[in-house]
């Protein structure tokens, strides 16, 4: 299913002198008088709501689709290996956009970049459902993943508007509403097939030289229900959004005025002045492989979940998305009570504890497809210990680790180039499980994520310490 890329971009934010004197003296309001502004205990204001719409939508475009989508393709004549590309088209449109939008959210403002990202969202639900061919297919879910590169805009907006007491907590809630909008959202999918009729025929669609033509079924409708959640999304952006000013980016060279806001930005000056050493380098691609293994694992399941639960275990489509969604919503359960995990355990527990029970996830499915109740019961277990408990857990344990083994220095660079590689994850392992899959079988897969995990585990324990001291220097 999907996952959403929990980091992205962020934009770095260059400030007049007024306006950040103004968001200087906003943010170091205390707890009440924000709540007297109508944010309440979390800060909340009308702003945050249109922004956590704009997140939700971003993964729920993959979550809706995804009760039918391995169907979809085959009914248009599409291989395991195409439906691994058009899974991965989404991804590839997110690679394309976050730097773009982020920097676009730098010049024009917030509102201009997740207006026009709402409409690209879209117009790709539609030509996702008007697609009569599987290079449409694939078309569309690109143009739905360009629209859905905006995790680092939204991420930098909260940066600039929630109180700093309450700065953590909203993004903690941000990753929260996109866990939600990618495992939970399933479950409308699979209300829709049942709305509808599960009708094992492909959608009769022309486009362009044909004629225009739109048959409604339970492939074709997510489509104008997506483009429906976008359009309110957008009026939320329009009517809501309390934007900043629009910023202009710093000329090469030119000193810094002020250091970049925490958590976010650019490089500042003293980004030269402390070069990283080879031990600190290490620790970082350590990082990255860590978030490739973890998204590449939760990818794979995203490509063979849904066609190997009709293959083996006969599920309806409408069974699917509310069979996927139930546990995602205990994986955002598994979300919140992150800052209760982090006071028990260590960061380096926390991630050898996750990415231990995907490996019991994916051990599970090299037999799950066995007849009789042993294997339906393999496969329920796998995917509760997949979506509910390993990859929200360790992934998100992941992302904690990466931030404090950068530190203190400007981060924006290296959060980009994190967020790159978790995408290219997302694009290259659904590919290679579709086509070992053709090739092969989907047990073949999964054997060979429970080699990466093992791998990553054994990894991490060897190189505890090292882990272990940089998150020691950043409490320090």
């Amino acid at each position: 299913m999907a996952t959403a890329d929990v980091e992205s971009l962020l934009p770095q934010q260059q400030k007049s002198a007024s306006y950040g004197a103004t968001e200087a003296k906003k943010l170091d309001e205390t707890p009440d008088a924000a709540s007297q502004k109508g944010g309440g205990c979390l800060g909340l204001d009308k702003g945050l709501l249109a922004i956590m719409g704009v997140v939700l939508i971003g993964d729920m475009a993959r979550g809706l689709m995804f009760p039918t989508l391995s169907s979809y393709v085959k009914l248009m004549g599409g291989s395991h290996a195409i439906q691994g590309f058009c899974v991965a088209g989404f991804s590839f449109g997110r690679v394309i956009s976050s730097p773009i939008l982020g920097r676009a959210s730098i010049v024009h403002g917030y509102k201009k970049v997740l207006t026009c990202s709402c409409a690209t969202i879209a117009l790709g639900a539609l030509l996702y459902s008007l697609a009569n061919s599987t290079p449409m297919l694939l078309v569309a879910q690109i143009v739905m993943g360009l629209g859905s590169g905006t995790l680092g805009v939204t991420r930098a907006y909260v940066a600039d508007h929630a109180p700093i007491h309450n700065r953590t907590a909203m993004l903690a809630m941000l990753t929260a509403v996109q866990y939600t909008g990618f495992t939970v959202t399933p479950v409308l999918g699979s209300l829709l097939c049942t709305l509808v009729g599960e009708d094992e025929t492909p959608p009769k669609n022309a486009l362009l030289w044909g004629q225009m033509r739109w048959e409604w079924n339970q492939f074709t409708a997510p489509g104008p229900i997506m483009a429906g959640a976008c359009a309110l999304a957008l009026l939320a952006v329009v009517t809501l959004l309390d934007d900043a000013p629009p910023r202009t980016p710093p000329k090469k060279k030119a000193p810094l005025d002020h250091p970049p806001a925490e958590g976010g930005g650019g490089g500042g000056a003293h980004a030269d002045e402390e070069p990283m050493s080879a031990a600190l380098r290490a620790a970082i691609l350590a990082c990255f492989l860590l978030n490739v293994a973890t998204k590449g694992t939760i990818a794979c399941y995203e490509t063979l979940g849904a066609s190997y639960a009709v293959s083996a275990l006969g599920l309806s489509h409408g069974n699917i998305g509310a069979f996927f969604a139930a546990f995602g919503a205990l994986g955002v359960a598994a979300l919140v009570s992150m800052r209760w995990l982090c006071r028990v355990f260590n960061d380096v527990q926390l991630i050898v504890g996750g990415v231990a029970v995907m490996l019991a996830s994916t051990a599970l499915l090299l037999d799950a497809g066995a007849p009789g109740r042993a294997g339906d019961i393999a496969f329920v277990v796998s995917i509760f210990l997949q979506y509910s408990v390993g990859y929200p857990i360790g992934h998100t344990s992941v992302l904690g680790l990466f931030s404090k083994v950068v530190g203190k220095r400007p981060q924006g660079t290296l959060q980009g180039l994190f967020a790159s590689a978790g995408s290219v994850a997302r694009i290259a392992f659904p590919i290679l499980a579709g086509v070992i899959a053709e090739l092969s079988s989907e047990h073949v897969v999964f054997a060979v994520l429970c080699v990466v995990l093992t791998t990553t585990i054994l990894a991490v324990v060897a190189y505890r310490n090292t882990f272990l001291q940089y998150c020691r220097e950043v409490a320090s």
